[in-house]
């Protein structure tokens, strides 16, 4: 990402939203409209000392001059959340990225949605696209607590028109003390698209196998990394460059990203992690080792693109569309 690629808001209104969880929303410049989005886009905001963090937008996608984000803080921060919980105030200027979209909302007959804790901000902004087109669709919550419901008389409108159900796990009802009966029967017609921490994901992945849905209807996307991806052994290889023939070595301690842009090649980066999908990158030839959780079962067995940031590859050489 480029200076010259970011915009400048303004905090306008924050507000708590649910236990732990903090509503901000960001307003354009006088006069000037911000870039158009559709649910399930994120941004990045420039985070002082700390770099580019990833948000979903949750707010109304028709509105040109503010976007919505909620942010939960929690111990495992980084210095994101924190630093929007206890520091920004209305009033302050943040530099955000232009909305991408690497979690949009398949085309389905019906829509099974499943939010962990604040996976619910892409997934609300989805389930009120779906009504919005009188859509058939179940939203399903899951929270620790009643206390950390984000979004209720948002969710109470969506509920008027559709199944909405919040499932606290202080009651017994977490996802893996009870599976809802809609994934038990597989349905052809139906997309399953899912937000939520990589344990949640997982027992998700393992229902729908168990009650044989096909991988294709599943479309997620997770908080944090795969926890494979961050403990397997990592070699070195070489990626050469379409268009030029370069060669480069990538040592067992570099990403392909850094090497090229040691090298002098413009690479988009931002979560730096393989979840936001930025620097997805076409392969030509050789076989790539996916180490990212943006990227789909399907894409992956296709071999033919990398997440330049985190992925590596099996053969000697990647060809690489650059």
């Amino acid at each position: 990402m480029h200076s010259h690629d970011l915009i400048s808001v303004s905090v306008g209104e924050i507000r708590p939203n649910g236990e732990g969880n903090l509503s901000l929303i960001l307003q354009a410049a006088a006069g000037e409209i911000l870039p158009a989005y559709s649910a399930g886009a994120h941004i990045d905001i420039i985070i002082p000392g700390v770099g580019p963090r990833q948000y979903s937008l949750c707010g109304t996608p028709d509105r040109s001059n503010t976007y919505e984000i909620c942010v939960r803080l929690t111990d495992a921060s980084t210095g994101g959340s924190r630093y929007l919980h206890q520091q920004v105030k209305s009033g302050d200027r943040l530099a955000i990225s232009p909305p991408r979209n690497h979690f949009p909302l398949p085309e389905a007959g019906r829509y099974l949605l499943f939010a962990g804790g604040i996976g619910i901000t892409p997934l609300l902004a989805m389930a009120e696209a779906i009504a919005a087109r009188k859509g058939a669709l179940e939203l399903h919550y899951y929270v620790a607590s009643s206390r950390q419901t984000a979004f209720s008389p948002r969710l109470t409108q969506l509920a008027a028109g559709g199944t909405v159900a919040i499932h606290c796990s202080e009651e017994g009802a977490s996802f893996r003390q009870r599976i809802p009966a809609c994934l038990t029967t597989p349905d052809p017609d139906t997309a399953v698209v899912a937000c939520g921490p990589e344990g949640f994901i997982q027992r998700l992945l393992s229902v729908m196998e168990e009650y044989r849905w096909s991988p294709s209807q599943f479309v997620f996307e997770r908080f944090t990394p795969a926890a494979e991806n961050n403990t397997a052994a990592k070699n070195a290889f070489y990626i050469e460059l379409a268009s030029s023939g370069q060669r480069l070595q990538v040592a067992a301690d570099q990403t392909i990203a850094q090497v090229l842009q040691h090298a002098g090649v413009e690479v988009m980066l931002s979560c730096e992690q393989g979840m936001c999908g930025s620097c997805i990158t076409g392969v030509l030839d050789g076989i790539p080792e996916h180490r990212d959780s943006v990227l789909t079962a399907e894409e992956k067995a296709g071999n033919d693109q990398i997440t330049l940031c985190c992925s590596r590859a099996k053969s000697p050489v990647l060809v690489l569309d650059l």
